[in-house]
């Protein structure tokens, strides 16, 4: 009787808040939230039913006079459960908030389920009947009041007289108190966290070249501080802490490098020595993490409207260290050379450039050689823990690329005809040996036009020799060879408005065929000259 007379004073509290009737139907998720709003000094949750809480009829009676007396809120129809026996409450009901489940204690608890269903004012159908339950009623107590601030600012379970934490990486240690920032008037402050949990011990990414780098610490390294996305979030980031451990991409060995050249046409080449250093290095950096919390407003729900702390991520930060060197390892290659067989060097090959590069990595010595000129032959003569010495012989020479300027191909007018002329100013070394010469000349024919009555250049070109040109050599010869373009380039008429007429080399190039001294390669040598022709 004593419950009875509770929950009817509370009903009976709760309808002066809540006005009584509304023409407009809303969606029945604004029925709920707005008849939680109205109740400043109850506790009023929305929330999907797991089971069924009800009422006696006679309580409901009572009930829906002082709360409901139309029977209808928002355009909704209001209506109550059915009874199961003398108090109506079913042990083991739940109420499903938020996926979580928050059990119903069917000895000290007092519910009243309200159904709203839509009573055709949503057709579609979309809108499922939303359910409020009513409670907080404590056998023995009186209506519990929600906290200061405004409607729906904060709540909890019954009786918790406080705000649910969330969140929290494991081993954080809880919800903390803290300082509040400046935050919207129409809502409490966030109450930060103070304490912060590291990351697991597998978290870090120990690549190099994962994180951003700092040059050193700041000063501010170990502050605490809060970044407002929106009135309805904010971050709070935790001071960076010290990861325990000294990162290291592990010990990475240099391998030195030398270079001995020589040019085998000095056959007198003195011998040569080099001296290697190979050291062992590793790079460490110093890492820091930093937590950060994402606190977000929750307008209703099981707990009432509250801030919700989640954790959200970690940041890191990294310092590179100097980088750590191992003892060094020196080891000293000596080289002479045997070029009693060079014979046969021309000219134009005095210049060229023989090499050996050698390299060490601390534990040998290994060589890789550049033959220009020659085929060579290293031979170990000695070998001790850190020195080698080599002989270097000289072997079969290797066939050079012919010499690009001294072949030539130009057009030229010599009495009125158009001539190729191909000369080449090594015919004494190669006299008897073929050249063949690949040539594209061209004609360009340049008049004037009209497009819309505007005067416009125009060209017309045409292909006088496209081909390769076979030439033997010889050494007392002057030009070579002398092709005859003119019939080619007389041919076909010019337009009445022909300002130009020139032939012009687009394209050529040249290789000696079958060659004892060059080798085989094509030595291309792009465009070449042009002559002006009559028009």
């Amino acid at each position: 009787m004593k419950t009875y007379r509770r929950f009817l004073t509370a009903a009976m509290l709760l309808s002066i808040a809540i006005p009584r009737a509304y023409a407009a139907p809303v969606t029945a998720e604004q029925a709920c939230a707005e008849l939680k709003a109205a109740a400043q000094d109850a506790t009023l949750v929305c929330a999907a039913v797991e089971g069924t809480l009800t009422l006696p009829a006679g309580v409901w009676t009572k009930l829906k006079a002082a709360y409901f007396p139309e029977g209808v809120f928002r355009g909704y129809k209001v209506q109550p459960a059915a009874t199961d026996g003398a108090n109506g409450i079913i042990s083991g009901a739940k109420i499903v908030v938020s996926g979580e489940a928050a059990p119903i204690n069917r000895e000290n608890t007092v519910a009243a389920v309200v159904n709203f269903d839509n009573a055709g004012a949503h057709s579609d159908g979309v809108l499922a009947p939303a359910i409020m339950t009513m409670g907080g009623l404590i056998k023995g107590a009186k209506l519990r009041k929600v906290q200061s601030g405004p409607p729906g600012s904060q709540g909890g379970p019954p009786g918790s007289g406080q705000e649910p934490q969330r969140g929290g990486p494991p081993g954080s240690g809880g919800p903390q108190t803290g300082t509040p920032p400046s935050t919207p008037p129409s809502r409490p402050a966030p109450v930060w966290r103070q304490r912060f949990a590291p990351p697991p011990p597998n978290w870090w990414n120990t690549d190099f070249n994962t994180y951003e780098w700092w040059q050193a610490l700041p000063n501010d390294y170990d502050r605490t501080f809060t970044r407002r996305i929106s009135d309805d979030r904010f971050y709070l980031y935790s001071g960076w802490a010290r990861w325990s451990d000294v990162f290291t991409n592990g010990w990475v060995r240099e391998t030195d490098t030398a270079r001995i050249n020589w040019k085998a046409s000095d056959k007198n080449v003195r011998p040569q020595q080099r001296t290697l250093t190979s050291q062992v290095y590793r790079d460490l950096k110093e890492c820091y993490y930093q937590d950060v919390y994402r606190y977000d407003w929750v307008d209703g729900g099981f707990y009432g409207s509250h801030w919700e702390e989640n954790f959200d991520h970690y940041d890191a930060r990294c310092i590179r260290l100097p980088r750590e060197y191992g003892r060094p390892r020196v080891a000293t290659v000596y080289a002479a050379f045997d070029l009693s067989t060079v014979d046969g060097i021309l000219p134009w090959e005095t210049g060229v450039e023989d090499g050996v590069t050698i390299y060490y990595d601390g534990s040998k010595i290994t060589y890789d050689l550049a033959q220009r000129l020659f085929q060579y032959k290293v031979g170990l003569d000695d070998r001790q823990a850190n020195s080698e010495s080599w002989t270097i012989t000289a072997g079969a020479k290797i066939s050079q690329a012919p010499e690009a300027d001294k072949v030539s191909a130009y057009l030229r007018s010599n009495g009125g005809k158009l001539e190729l002329v191909i000369n080449d100013e090594r015919a004494n070394f190669y006299d008897g040996e073929s050249l063949q010469v690949t040539a594209v000349v061209k004609k360009d024919v340049t008049y004037t036009g009209k497009i819309l009555f505007i005067k416009t250049t125009k060209h017309n070109y045409s292909t006088l020799f496209n081909g390769p040109i076979d030439v033997k050599v010889a050494k007392a010869k002057s030009p070579q060879q002398v092709v005859d373009l003119s019939a080619a380039a007389s041919g076909g008429s010019n337009p009445p408005t022909t300002t130009g007429v020139r032939a012009y080399i687009e394209s050529w190039g040249f290789k000696r065929v079958g060659s004892k001294l060059s080798s085989g390669a094509y030595i291309n040598r792009g465009g070449g000259n042009s002559v002006s022709l009559p028009n």
